[in-house]
């Protein structure tokens, strides 16, 4: 079975967004996107995976950026004043978690508790040696508005964790 980097690290980023006490309410989880199929909006966070980014260096490791979207929604009334202060809290706490930390400073889960679900699956032989480096952390548009016409506030970030990969061996493919 293939293991994927991508739910590892989307696993650490709700671990860390549920452990802080007063985003633990919003009961993150890592979804496809970060709205429903049916009803389009939902109270709540969502972290959603965009995909990675890939720099390829001479030597046999390759720098590559995994990104995420982070969202936060709550239900509005369509009012532009009411509602605010909450909802905007929970984005910017979201946004100082992670504001731009290299190792040493980055939340828990992603420094030991990610990095040794990254060993094991390389151990398990689904990828090859992934080392977490740095977190930067994007700023997205502050109101969402099909959200926002639906009835919800929604507000977002996109965090990006850098990795160190070994190259998989394709030689033989």
């Amino acid at each position: 079975m293939l293991g994927s980097r991508i739910k590892i690290l989307g696993d650490a980023i709700v671990a860390t967004l549920n452990r802080d006490t007063d985003l633990a309410a919003r009961a993150f989880t890592l979804r496809k996107k970060p709205y429903n199929r049916g009803r389009t909006w939902v109270p709540g966070g969502r972290v959603s995976p965009l995909g990675s980014e890939e720099q390829t260096n001479e030597n046999s490791q390759d720098r590559r950026a995994f990104r995420f979207v982070i969202s936060v929604s709550d239900p509005g009334d369509g009012d532009l004043v009411g509602g605010m202060e909450d909802h905007l809290g929970a984005i910017e706490r979201i946004e100082n978690i992670f504001a731009n930390k290299s190792h040493g400073e980055m939340p828990i889960t992603l420094r030991t508790t990610a990095q040794a679900a990254l060993d094991a699956a390389t151990a398990a032989g689904k990828f090859p040696t992934t080392k977490i480096q740095a977190i930067e952390l994007k700023f997205a548009p502050v109101f969402i508005d099909p959200a926002f016409e639906a009835g919800y506030d929604v507000s977002s970030c996109i965090l990006t964790i850098e990795c160190l990969i070994t190259r998989l061996d394709s030689k033989a493919l």
